[in-house]
């Protein structure tokens, strides 16, 4: 799955989702879609939290 596959996915997430699930979400599109800064500044912590989202669509 590609990274605007996830993006989408996350989208849809957001928009049919409620409540306390729905932060966790937004939390995780956040995330994935500022990999690019987190690349440029080599923020670690931040790039495994994104592996571990592409990698809950590519299970």
């Amino acid at each position: 799955m590609n990274d605007y596959e996830i993006i989408d996915l996350l989208e849809r997430k957001i928009i049919t989702i409620h409540g306390v699930e729905q932060e966790e979400w937004v939390k995780k599109y956040d995330i994935f879609t500022s990999r690019n800064y987190f690349k440029e500044h080599d923020l670690l912590n931040e790039l495994t939290e994104v592996e571990k989202i592409r990698s809950e669509f590519n299970e």
